[in-house]
């Protein structure tokens, strides 16, 4: 029986040694890292050729352009060393400016809240006593509501009433007592007749005692009798006119 190497090509039979084909991997991994060596001198040529290049151009370099090159880096590193030492004194200013910052943010905040806390406090205070107020006006919105009902209820009630036959014998009786009214204002009248008659009668008595008195004190109680004669003719007069527009009024 044949087999081959697809590979490499080779073919052997069954009877073959096994030691033959442990060389032929040798040789294949030999093979590989001879392959490997190769890409990597290549590179290095390629490399070395590049760098050749660079020397070569730096080489016809004029010495003269060399030295300028040289003293421009020696500024550049200068100025880079004076900027580095300036940092410190550049940090150190600018936390004292923070600080100063920072001082005068807080006087001007400790300025604003003292203007600014009364005038909240009152703002408070004015939110305070609105509230109070339209808490106070809901409730007197709810008790007109409830009046309003109650009115309401009422009315209704009154037109039941109206509407009741019952409420006719209330119509007569409020006519009977507004007849009945005239009445009693009559006998209002003969009361205060009674009264200007006893009146009279003191005034008599009175008349009769100043009679008996001295002489010499006779004209002052003649004026005081003339005073509460006046007086008693003019209350019964004032008593008649009342009842008279009184009555009047019923009438109408």
């Amino acid at each position: 029986m044949v087999f081959e190497d697809i590979a490499h090509g080779h073919q052997w039979t069954t009877g073959e040694v096994p030691s033959q084909h442990s060389t032929f991997t040798k040789q294949d991994k030999q093979m590989e890292k001879l392959e490997e060596l190769t890409i990597k001198l290549q590179s290095i040529k390629y490399e070395q050729i590049e760098l050749s290049a660079i020397l070569e151009s730096y080489t016809k370099m004029d010495f003269y352009n060399r030295l300028n090159s040289f003293e421009m880096m020696k500024k550049v590193h200068k100025q880079v060393m004076s900027d580095l030492q300036k940092i410190p004194w550049e940090i150190s200013d600018a936390l004292n400016k923070c600080k100063q910052m920072i001082e005068e943010n807080n006087k001007s905040y400790n300025f604003l809240h003292r203007i600014g806390l009364p005038d909240l406090t009152q703002l408070k205070n004015n939110v305070h006593v609105l509230k109070l107020e339209n808490e106070k006006l809901l409730e007197e919105q709810i008790a007109l509501q409830e009046t309003c009902e109650e009115v309401k209820k009422l009315l209704k009630e009154v037109q039941e009433k109206i509407s009741d036959p019952c409420s006719e014998q209330h119509q007569e009786q409020e006519e009977e007592n507004l007849d009945e009214r005239p009445k009693n204002l009559l006998k209002q009248k003969e009361l205060i007749t009674q009264h200007r008659d006893l009146a009279e009668k003191m005034e008599h008595h009175f008349s009769v005692l100043e009679k008996r008195s001295e002489p010499k004190s006779e004209g002052a109680p003649r004026t005081t009798s003339g005073n509460l004669q006046s007086e008693l003719e003019l209350a019964p007069a004032q008593d008649d006119s009342l009842l008279q527009t009184e009555l009047l009024q019923q009438e109408h």
